[in-house]
């Protein structure tokens, strides 16, 4: 009987032991871990959303942010953050009137992905969220983009200003839509079908005869195929905004 004892007070002391052991290698294995991750993504946004936060850091209500999910465009040309906080550090900066992703925001900051796929940090001033019908020009790629209602109607490939008289840039909104009518400026009066305008002069249209797209050769309007205009022309409507980007 007492060796019966002296044997289950042995293991019970053994357990302890173990038990001991254990706690201290997960312990050390906590604090080893210095930052929240999840599994890799294959979606670029879920990507870049993934933020590595340290978990000694003390919670600040700025960690909190709102999905946002939305299309929109930088108002000022403004500096980039890796970070939002104290000790954030600058990546760079984004021209005025580029277009980026918003995914997030904390009311202070807005976590954005930009068009050449890098996410930043940019100060919630200096960004627009765009409507869910618009007109995106992008001058460095020649490419009009038509959104309706949140849907991609078509993109483009069109003409646009010569280096002497370019297209400008900006965020503008259709003044008007014009038929059947002749645009004159300085060395030119030419027939069109179609003409948006938006930019004082400057709008879409289409040119009888013109076949060759992707140039710098206007006067500041943009170009476009017969067919391309025709089809932008069942949802344009006046007020609609118009971005215009290189």
């Amino acid at each position: 009987m007492k060796n019966k004892k002296r044997k289950i007070a042995t293991i019970a002391v053994a357990i302890t032991i173990l038990g001991s052991i254990y706690n201290n290698k997960m312990s050390n294995k906590n604090n080893s871990i210095k930052y929240e991750t999840t599994e890799p993504s294959t979606n670029p946004i879920e990507t870049f959303y993934t933020v590595p936060t340290e978990t000694t850091r003390p919670f600040d209500p700025r960690d909190i942010f709102t999905t946002i999910d939305r299309p929109g465009f930088i108002k000022n040309t403004t500096t980039v953050y890796n970070w939002y906080n104290e000790e954030k550090s600058i990546c760079g900066s984004i021209d005025a009137f580029q277009k980026v992703y918003l995914i997030s925001t904390n009311g202070e900051y807005t976590f954005a992905l930009a068009e050449n796929n890098e996410a930043y940090y940019i100060p919630n001033e200096n960004i627009e969220l765009l409507p869910d019908s618009y007109i995106e020009s992008d001058l460095s790629d020649k490419i009009t983009t038509l959104a309706y209602e949140k849907e991609i109607i078509g993109k483009f490939t069109v003409s646009i200003g010569a280096p002497d008289t370019p297209t400008d840039e900006g965020y503008f909104e259709i003044k008007g839509k014009d038929y059947n009518r002749y645009l004159d400026g300085p060395g030119y009066h030419t027939y069109v079908n179609y003409f948006f305008y938006y930019n004082g002069g400057d709008g879409f249209h289409n040119l009888p005869g013109y076949t060759t797209f992707g140039e710098e050769v206007s006067h500041g309007c943009t170009r476009m195929r017969d067919e391309d205009i025709k089809l932008m022309d069942k949802y344009v409507y006046v007020g609609m905004k118009v971005l215009v980007h290189k």
